[in-house]
This record gives structure tokens, C-alpha cells and sequence, in this order.
């Protein structure tokens, strides 16, 4: 329900200052529109997530940006080493969707350069979700086993500070520098096998928190029992680095 309201109203606010930013075209833009890839998810969480961006100017000094993607979670590396008593059989991703829009400030004072060249400042409202399973088993009987599903839901809203270069005329470069956020997380996690939660140790959570360090907000601050639900206010971080081209 959560996400098809952000999506809603991004998608609307997009098309108001759209709309209200025609006529303020200045020829000293060269080019209104940036369409970016975001390489920070690939290069965190592997090639199957992927994250498109859309800016628009809308004047010498202000941009409106929408990010759309897809989230998987890899699997769980770590289990099943041989200091360990269980092993990670299988992992399948239900995957998950990121959703973003920025509004930004540019800063005439600071930069040498026009927009979208430069120094800025940004609110920003980022939603993301993601469902997966783990199949975990002993490490010498793979039909003593447990499914772990874990479904994550986390709204954040915040503020950044970032550096976007452009290289001959089309080429961006965009670098988020500081992107502190409140956020809203929801996790369910729940556990169907064989192997019970006396089996699932504190060595085995860790090792869950590395993988996901989402997660350790779960862990944490909340008991783990065969079917857990959590839901929290806390604190998050934005960072990426985007390539676009400019038309």
C-alpha cells in the first residue's frame, strides 16, 4: 500500500513542476534532460539489481530527479565453511522494487558551472522492498533443513549533498556525498523446517548481519521466534554514483 502511494505521488509531483517549468527554458541550458544508471547496487548486491534515473531542469538551478530499479539480495555466503554445522542449500530471490524522486538546489555561488554541472543540495523520499528465502540444513544431512523467508520493507526520507560532473557536454558523472535519512523499516521473518530456533545460534545471526546489515535491526531489538514481525523508526544512509547522458 505504502509503495503505490509513493509511486502515485511521485508521479504526480513530477508532472506539476514539470508542466510548471515550461517557459522557463533558458538558452544558456544546453540540455533539460539526464537519463543515469546507478552502479552502486550492481557492485553491492551483484548484477541482478538494477537502478534507472530521470532528471529534468527545470531551471539554471533547480532539477527534479525520479529513480526507479529493481532489488534482489544475494545469497548468504559464510554458512557452511567447515567450522560450521550448517550449510546454505539453496537461495531464491522473490525480488523487490526501489523507488526515489530528489528535488534539487544547485549552487549558483559555489559551482562554475550551470546545472546540472555541480555542487547540490537535495530532499529526497526513497522506498524499497524485497522478499527472499534462504534453505538451510545441516552440514552432513541435507534433509534436516529450514526455510528462512524474510520480507523487508523500508521507507526513508532525508536530505543530501552531492557532486554531479559532466564530461563533453553529455556525459554525467553523479557522486552522493552525504545522504543522511529517518527511516521506516518493516521485516518479517519466519522460519519452517526440521531445524529449530535452538539451532539458529548467535554465530549463524551474525552471520545473517553481514550479509544483510539491514537485518540487524531485527536481531537487535527484537526476540526471535518462529514467526517474527518488527517494524521500527531509525536511521539510514543514501550513497550511489550514477553515469548518465544528457539530451
Amino acid at each position: 500500500m505504502i509503495k503505490k502511494i509513493v509511486l502515485i505521488l511521485a508521479v504526480f509531483l513530477f508532472m506539476f513542476l514539470t508542466k510548471q517549468a515550461m517557459g522557463q527554458k533558458s538558452d544558456s541550458i544546453a540540455y533539460f534532460n539526464n537519463i543515469k544508471y546507478n552502479f552502486t547496487a550492481p557492485m553491492l548486491w551483484g548484477t541482478k539489481n538494477f537502478i534507472f534515473e530521470y532528471e529534468r531542469l527545470l531551471s539554471s538551478n533547480r532539477s527534479i530527479s525520479i529513480g526507479l530499479g529493481y532489488r534482489s539480495f544475494p545469497k548468504l555466503v559464510g554458512i557452511g565453511k567447515s567450522d560450521s554445522a550448517l550449510i546454505v542449500r539453496s537461495h531464491e530471490n522473490k525480488g523487490g522494487i526501489t523507488a526515489s524522486i530528489d528535488y534539487r538546489f544547485y549552487l549558483k555561488k559555489e559551482n562554475k558551472y550551470g546545472a546540472p554541472h555541480g555542487i547540490y543540495l537535495s530532499p529526497y523520499i526513497n522506498y524499497f522492498n524485497n522478499k527472499f528465502e534462504n534453505t538451510l540444513s545441516t552440514f552432513y544431512n541435507d534433509l534436516i533443513s529450514t526455510k528462512i523467508t524474510t520480507k523487508i520493507d523500508a521507507f526513508n526520507v532525508g536530505g543530501q549533498l552531492g557532486y554531479q560532473f559532466v564530461f563533453f557536454d553529455r556525459l554525467s558523472l553523479d557522486l552522493s556525498l552525504i545522504g543522511p535519512s529517518i527511516s521506516w523499516y518493516k521485516i518479517n521473518m519466519k522460519i519452517d523446517g526440521s531445524l529449530g530456533i535452538d539451532d539458529i545460534d548467535e554465530d549463524m545471526a551474525k552471520i545473517i548481519i553481514e550479509n544483510y546489515p539491514i537485518l540487524k535491526i531485527f536481531f537487535e531489538e527484537y526476540e526471535f521466534n518462529q514467526k517474527g514481525r518488527f517494524s521500527k523508526f531509525g536511521y539510514g544512509f543514501r550513497y550511489y554514483f550514477t553515469v548518465g547522458f544528457l539530451f
